[in-house]
């Protein structure tokens, strides 16, 4: 029995670590990522009225851990309520401290009923945003070029 209970304790804890071993890469990225953006960076992100659905999809999860609720608006398609992250998203990206928020932000306890909202679901395209490193190198310009009127004109002709 106590070796039953044994084995079963050893296996958790090698699908614990092999988990572990999958995350900590991820998350590592996230954070050179992250040590990578600036206020201008984010000053672009905020001016987007239709945001690529990366951008979309990383604001939403910020304000979920953030624990910020979000907008209930009308589905243009369906004209059902649905909830919207984006315009919550600007409010949070005009914060002064923003940048400040992601880097000292406690990641480690992070509470369990934000963990359950279900956010998690989103991890696969949240890799995949973090491996093409898209955020930085796609949608937000290099500070030394002109893409800011390419990336702002791509936003109007995305709302036509």
């Amino acid at each position: 029995m106590a070796n039953e209970q044994a084995d079963a304790a050893g296996a958790i804890k090698d699908e614990c670590d092999a988990n572990l071993a999958e995350a900590m890469p991820i998350l590592n990225a996230a954070l050179a990522a992250l040590n990578t953006l600036t206020p201008a960076d984010i000053a672009v992100v905020k001016t987007m009225k239709s945001p690529p659905a990366g951008i979309r999809l990383v604001c939403e999860a910020l304000c979920v851990l953030k624990g910020i609720k979000p907008d209930r608006i009308n589905d243009p398609s369906t004209g059902r309520k649905i909830e919207d992250y984006w315009g919550p998203s600007k409010k949070m990206l005009g914060d002064m401290k923003f940048l400040d928020s992601l880097l000292t932000f406690d990641k480690d306890n992070i509470p369990p009923a934000i963990i359950k909202v279900g956010f998690i679901s989103a991890l696969p395209a949240l890799q995949h945003c973090l491996k093409q490193t898209w955020i930085q190198d796609s949608h937000i310009p290099d500070q030394d070029s002109d893409q800011v009127s390419v990336i702002q004109d791509q936003d109007q002709d995305s709302e036509v």
